[in-house]
C-alpha cells in the first residue's frame, strides 16, 4: 500500500478517507505498469489494440460486464469480420488476462481481480 505524506493525513489517521487517498495514489503509480507491459511482449500490435478494448471496457464497472457485451465491442470494433472468428478472438484475448490474473469471471460477470489494477487500467485507457 502506498504511504501519503503527513501533510496529506487527515487529524484521524488512519481514517477511512486516508485509506482512499493511498488507494487513489497506488492507482496512479507506474508500479503498476508491468500489467500492461505485459501485453506488449506476448501480443502482436493488433492483439494489443483489441486486448486493451476489452480492458478497457471491463475497466468501467466494478462490476465488469459480460462476455455477451465484450463480444459487442469486438463486432463494434470490426463489423465487416466473421463472428466466429471475433468469438475465438475474444476467448483468445481474455485467457491471457484472466491465467495472469487481471480478471476473474464469476456467475456471468468479467471484472478485475483487483480494485487497484482496476482503477490504474482505467487510468491507462484515458491516457
Amino acid at each position: 500500500m502506498m504511504s501519503i505524506a503527513d501533510k496529506e493525513r487527515s487529524r484521524e489517521f488512519p481514517s477511512v478517507t486516508d485509506v482512499e487517498t493511498a488507494c487513489i495514489a497506488a492507482a496512479r503509480t507506474k508500479n503498476l505498469g508491468h500489467w500492461s507491459s505485459r501485453l506488449n511482449d506476448l501480443l502482436t500490435p493488433d492483439e494489443k489494440r483489441r486486448a486493451h478494448l476489452l480492458l478497457n471496457h471491463v475497466a468501467r464497472s466494478v462490476d465488469g460486464t459480460t462476455r455477451e457485451n465484450l463480444r459487442g465491442v469486438f463486432v463494434n470494433d470490426a463489423p465487416q469480420s466473421d463472428t466466429d472468428t471475433l468469438d475465438s478472438q475474444l476467448r483468445q484475448l481474455l485467457k491471457l488476462p484472466e491465467d495472469d490474473g487481471y480478471l476473474v469471471t464469476e456467475a456471468d460477470r468479467i471484472r478485475f481481480r483487483s480494485f487497484l489494477l482496476r482503477d490504474f487500467w482505467k487510468q491507462e485507457g484515458s491516457c
